[in-house]
């Protein structure tokens, strides 16, 4: 009797693995979970933010920090026709950081939704900067670049959201102004530079806007990577440095003294050039 007792014993002893197998199924897990974290919002079609990019590889972290509190101080005045309190004028903006889509640059996507446009808020944001001559601690910023609209980084993409924005700014039934491109291109080659000013001449005629590479009224931006492809018109794109806080923030006798010179006035092209020229990012 004594050894029938003793029998189920060996079954007992069983009960350790299934903590074992537990155990052995979590390395990495969180090591996994960690690094998807530090990834940071991947940004999707259709959103919009400002993309910047940095003095070096190494600062954009805290770029993106300085830069996140800078236009968060930016208050947007409330739409017409969508005031919830009547004693409330202006909107608090709220960016969130996304993941690098190329080394030493960052994006801060822009949460709200309608109201104020990326482009005006750096706009605004860098004349303030620009009449201070102060970069309010952001000196690891180099170009600040607005995101008004996205699409996938395909040329009939991009010719279908082209075709939906420039008209109401470019097209045949608006003032006639001038303009220029500033196009770039990270590790993708899927839109070409040449591709792009063929949209654009097709929206544009000739005839009622002139490209003006030195100081245009409207410049549009496009911004292509193996990610998404970034559109954007911003104003005062000579009077803000093409939208480079570190040459807008320092002031023009200090750059005399460090040898640069000053911008040579080019004359106004008779026919269409290249509208991207000297337009380096």
């Amino acid at each position: 009797p004594g050894k029938d007792h003793g029998q189920p014993q060996p079954t007992a002893t069983a009960s350790p693995a299934p903590s074992t197998k537990k155990r052995g199924s979590g390395p990495g897990g969180g090591d996994a979970k960690r690094q998807k974290a530090s990834k940071g919002v991947v940004i999707a079609v259709g959103d919009r933010g400002v993309y910047f990019t940095t003095m070096n590889s190494g600062s954009v972290d805290k770029a993106k920090r300085d830069l996140q509190q800078m236009l968060e101080g930016y208050k947007a005045p409330v739409e017409a026709g969508k005031e919830e309190d009547a004693t409330r004028s202006e909107v608090k903006l709220n960016f969130t950081p996304c993941s690098e889509a190329t080394k030493g640059m960052g994006f801060l996507k822009l949460m709200n939704e309608g109201g104020a446009s990326p482009s005006e808020v750096v706009s605004q944001a860098l004349e303030k900067q620009r009449e201070s001559y102060q970069s309010t601690g952001i000196s690891t910023c180099s170009r600040i670049l607005p995101i008004d609209y996205t699409c996938k980084p395909v040329i009939e993409d991009f010719r279908r959201l082209a075709q939906e924005v420039l008209p109401s700014h470019l097209g045949p039934d608006v003032e006639p102004t001038t303009w220029a491109l500033e196009y770039k291109a990270r590790n993708a080659n899927a839109i070409k530079k040449e591709a792009v000013l063929e949209v654009l001449d097709s929206i544009a005629p000739k005839d009622r806007h002139k490209v003006n590479l030195n100081d245009p009224a409207k410049c549009i931006v496009v911004q292509v990577n193996p990610q998404w492809c970034g559109l954007s018109i911003v104003p005062h794109w000579a009077a803000l440095k093409k939208y480079n806080l570190n040459a807008l923030t320092t002031p023009q006798d200090t750059k005399d003294k460090n040898g640069t010179a000053a911008p040579v006035s080019m004359p106004a092209p008779e026919n269409r050039p290249d509208a991207s020229k000297n337009q380096d990012g």
